[in-house]
């Protein structure tokens, strides 16, 4: 990495057209090794982890850029209205979405159709379940991993 900025240092200051393309070499050099030791980094760190699925999906998901952090709202706009204090604002979240339902339902209006017209009449695994045991899920729970806490209230 020192070679290609010392390189883009120089073509910058020569301006030569030699100079600019010794740096975009070794600029495309640096980039393949870097994509290549990140690749082989992380395809080792994957491969030790596949007993531990919690921390794979932690390896994936730093590697995609998604971090479990919310989003802070400092500030909400509701009908020209800046709201700034944290109650305001979940009271603001709060009417939005608890009125979400009434105003479509406003918008879109009544229909003479029942609401089992709209799904489709073939059979998927989906459409039916079977019944389940109270013991069932209980000896399903205890198998679970011990990471995770559990509370049986038989």
């Amino acid at each position: 990495m020192t070679a290609r900025d010392n390189l883009k240092r120089k073509a910058i200051i020569t301006k030569l057209e030699t100079d600019w393309e010794n740096y975009k070499k070794a600029r495309n050099e640096t980039n393949t090794l870097l994509r290549q030791a990140k690749r082989d980094y992380y395809s080792k760190k994957i491969s030790t982890e596949k007993q531990n699925p919690k921390a794979a999906w932690k390896t994936i998901n730093t590697l995609l850029g998604k971090h479990n952090q919310p989003t802070k709202v400092n500030e909400l706009n509701v009908n020209d209205m800046k709201l700034n204090s944290p109650n305001d604002i979940a009271e603001g979240f709060n009417t939005f979405f608890s009125n979400t339902g009434p105003n479509l339902d406003e918008k879109i209006g009544s229909t003479e159709c029942h609401f089992k017209g709209y799904l489709d009449k073939s059979n998927s695994e989906f459409t039916a379940f079977k019944s389940v045991s109270v013991n069932h899920v209980c000896l399903l729970l205890r198998e679970l991993s011990g990471s995770k806490a559990i509370v049986l209230d038989g």
